[in-house]
């Protein structure tokens, strides 16, 4: 059995078009007019079995993302890796916090290098908003944030500026420090 590609138009919030090589499904909601088309043989099949398959085509093609993004500072449009999400979760083991703001080119940056998935997980502090986050910024005065990014963890020294995922693995313990 062919799979459709979920290459679809919308035309005016009404029409859904699906096709392959040798399928074509197009639905048009506004007069519940429906055509079908299989070359070389023409068939009908029944709607609802369509629209399922038009469904379910589109969902397997599409990438959906388990966790919306909470963060005050912008998602990262890069994809995670199995090594910066478990990366991620050493930090948060380890009690680490990312203290930046939303408007910091190298906070971006930083959370750039983990990607959408692990971004999530990192326990990221906003220092920039003070309105939205109060309780945030007031963790900021506490640790006595000077730059951003800072990388803050009990029993360590602090981290400035844009570190490689590397150099947080040392750090947080995951890979044992370099030898010279």
């Amino acid at each position: 059995m062919d799979q459709l590609k979920a290459t679809h138009t919308i035309v005016a919030g009404k029409q859904l078009k699906l096709q392959s090589g040798r399928h074509r499904i197009e639905i048009d909601f506004r007069v519940l007019k429906h055509r079908v088309e299989k070359h070389p043989v023409r068939r009908v099949l029944s709607i609802d079995v369509l629209a399922l398959v038009a469904v379910g085509s589109c969902g397997w093609s599409m990438k959906v993302s388990a966790q919306t993004w909470d963060q005050p500072i912008r998602e990262p449009a890069t994809e995670s890796t199995p090594q910066t999400i478990k990366l991620a979760d050493q930090l948060n083991t380890v009690g680490a916090k990312f203290f930046g703001a939303h408007w910091c080119p190298a906070c971006k940056e930083q959370m750039k290098l983990f990607g959408k998935q692990a971004g999530r997980r990192l326990n990221y502090v906003e220092c920039g908003l003070p309105d939205k986050y109060p309780d945030q910024v007031s963790q900021c005065r506490d640790a006595r944030i000077q730059s951003i990014p800072t990388w803050t963890r009990p029993g360590s020294t602090r981290l400035e500026g844009v570190q490689s995922i590397n150099a947080l693995e040392r750090w947080s313990d995951l890979k044992p420090p370099q030898q010279d």
